[in-house]
């Protein structure tokens, strides 16, 4: 079975709609979460693929970019949100993670604040069924959470 990594992101910090210094800190030390585990997944599957869906706003953009790498990048309305993310919003989200995670071993997904908070619960108990500690509150900047489909974990991506 080929393993699966699914990471929700949220973008790094932004100022008036684009990356902040800090923000781009934000994204290299996420860079190389990320990276270490392809890197692990690549030791015995070398043609691991990934891939990063991203929001159409800016500062989520460029935070895709700055871990992108050689990774493909698809923008996705249904990755925005204002302060309210609907239920129907949620299952979206889903089914575009699941069509991608279906050709892709990495799924990256960078997003905001209200997405980063409901997305990974949602998925942790009502989609993969996965014992989870996530935090009740929004992700900080530049932070993820981490499914594994090979260990059915879910994880909080510490630096």
């Amino acid at each position: 079975m080929r393993n699966k990594l699914l990471f929700i992101a949220r973008h790094g910090a932004q100022s008036e709609g684009m990356l902040t210094d800090d923000g781009r800190r934000q994204m290299a030390l996420l860079d190389g979460q990320v990276r270490k585990r392809i890197l692990m997944l690549r030791r015995d599957q070398p043609d691991t693929s990934a891939i990063i869906l991203t929001s159409k706003m800016p500062h989520a953009r460029q935070s895709a970019f700055a871990i992108a790498r050689g990774a493909d990048i698809v923008m996705m309305d249904c990755l925005e949100a204002d302060m309210n993310v609907s239920d129907t919003q949620l299952v979206e989200a889903r089914e575009h993670i699941e069509f991608y995670r279906k050709h892709y071993a990495v799924v990256v997904v960078i997003t905001h604040m209200v997405i980063t908070h409901k997305l990974p619960r949602y998925l942790a108990e009502k989609c993969y069924r996965v014992p989870h500690e996530l935090p009740n509150q929004p992700l900080n900047h530049g932070r993820a959470i981490l499914f594994d489909a090979n260990r059915n974990t879910c994880e909080l991506v510490t630096e």
